[in-house]
């Protein structure tokens, strides 16, 4: 074992070490703190670095910048091998994920990875575990909303990429797209759109059906992966849009700096444009009815939009969700407040914290208005990342603003145990959102 660096706030390294004593770093730096006075290239989104041993642990001196950073893309991952380095790589703009590969040895050439368009777009694009540091070939993943995993390798010295292996066949009448809409502020925020062909075409006058998915927070890109539980809405004519919100990871670290503490109404501000953009018909050409649906902390900005235009959502599926975060963050006791804080504030002696908090918090900001969605809540009782009590306290407001309104249903379902992922219980809670969602969006028609 070997000290690489002593830890200092706002330095983030990831390490892969060679056969030859080389070291690569994939480093980053929080660029607000004037105190960090390391090599030049170090900046807020991530470069690549190499080193050796010898040098180590590193003071100063972060060795040379081996890979420089593409105007217009940020990196979010490496792979070292023993001839070359992979890189992978988000568009700036639009998110989009690609793989450049780079000599380590001799002519240092270097060139992008020739993915599938039709996969490339909106997939969600990581390393299929490489482990051979002397292969000639990488390996990854692609997958989508509507599109199960497939495993591709490329061959690096004929620069031939082959399709190894996919769990079924994509469906030929599914489209995903990818498009950016404007926020408050002007912002563009990239927002994924799947559906059937079918869907779009269709000639029948009743609005169309869509489920917005938000997430926004902690540098986590909102989830991508393929989900059988699509099928059902998908089956039956819905629109499933996927909001890459400030705070989340889909543009780079910045975009998550962006989205948290003082600023994390951005990523409410940001969620209700794309939410918008659906119903104002901007993105299809027919009337939209819009349902909300998040996980985990998606849940607080997905809340606070439902509170500020409730007339924007005809239904709300939240599950696990984080939306009482005035109480939580103010409670010490509780296993991840400390860890919160860095992404929400401390509003327990920071002022200012406590302030923005409070202006978007779903629990406090709970209102009824002239409108009010279909809610349907879930909680785990032994949820330690979530506590129960935050769906529980929002679904007692909501049912005390809901009370003479009989159009107007408020469900909480208590799952007994699986912990914040549900294990054991995803497939039976992801069953209940659809049922949910059908119900309340009037589909009838689309069964």
């Amino acid at each position: 074992m070997q000290l690489v660096r002593a830890f200092e706030q706002g330095v983030q390294y990831h390490i892969d070490v060679g056969t030859r004593n080389d070291v690569v770093l994939l480093v980053s730096r929080d660029e607000k703190d004037e105190s960090i006075t390391d090599s030049s290239y170090l900046n807020l989104e991530y470069s690549l670095g190499e080193t050796t041993v010898d040098f180590l642990p590193i003071e100063d001196d972060w060795g040379r910048n081996l890979v420089v950073l593409k105007t217009g893309y940020v990196m979010t991952d490496m792979d070292l091998f023993q001839d070359f380095v992979v890189v992978y790589e988000r568009s700036t703009l639009d998110a989009r994920q690609r793989i450049r590969l780079t000599e380590r040895l001799s002519s240092r050439e270097e060139w992008i990875v020739p993915i599938p368009e039709a996969d490339a777009y909106v997939a969600v694009l990581s390393p299929a575990g490489n482990m051979h540091y002397e292969s000639d070939s990488v390996r990854f993943f692609l997958e989508s909303p509507a599109e199960p995993r497939k495993t591709y390798e490329y061959h690096v010295p004929s620069r031939r990429l082959s399709l190894l292996s996919k769990d079924r066949s994509g469906e030929a009448d599914i489209v995903q797209e990818r498009t950016v809409v404007s926020s408050q502020d002007g912002t563009l925020v990239p927002l994924t759109l799947v559906y059937r062909k079918e869907t779009q075409n269709s000639k029948a006058t009743e609005a169309l059906p869509a489920v917005l998915i938000g997430y926004g927070a902690y540098g986590q890109s909102v989830n991508l992966a393929f989900d059988p539980a699509t099928r059902p809405l998908l089956d039956r004519g819905f629109l499933l849009a996927y909001a890459h919100t400030r705070g989340g990871g889909e543009l780079g670290k910045s975009w998550h700096r962006r989205g948290r503490l003082y600023e994390k109404g951005r990523a409410v501000d940001d969620y209700l444009a794309c939410a918008e953009a659906l119903t104002n018909y901007t993105l299809v050409d027919k009337p939209v009815r819009l349902a909300a649906r998040a996980f985990s902390a998606g849940g607080v900005i997905a809340g606070a939009a439902v509170n500020r235009r409730p007339d924007l959502f005809s239904a709300a599926a939240l599950t696990n969700p984080f939306l009482d975060v005035e109480a939580t963050l103010k409670n010490e006791s509780l296993h991840l407040t400390r860890h919160e804080w860095d992404e929400y504030g401390n509003p327990l002696d920071d002022a200012l914290a406590a302030n923005t908090i409070a202006s978007y918090c779903p629990v406090a900001n709970a209102n009824g208005g002239q409108h009010l969605p279909k809610f349907l809540l879930i909680g785990t009782m032994d949820d330690k990342e979530v506590p129960v009590w935050n769906p529980v306290v929002f679904g007692k407001k909501a049912r005390e603003q809901a009370r003479g309104r009989p159009d107007t249903d408020v469900l909480l379902y208590i799952v007994g145990q699986g912990g914040h992922r549900l294990v054991g219980a995803r497939s039976h809670v992801a069953a209940l959102e659809v049922a949910f969602i059908l119900r309340s969006m009037n589909t009838a028609s689309y069964s």
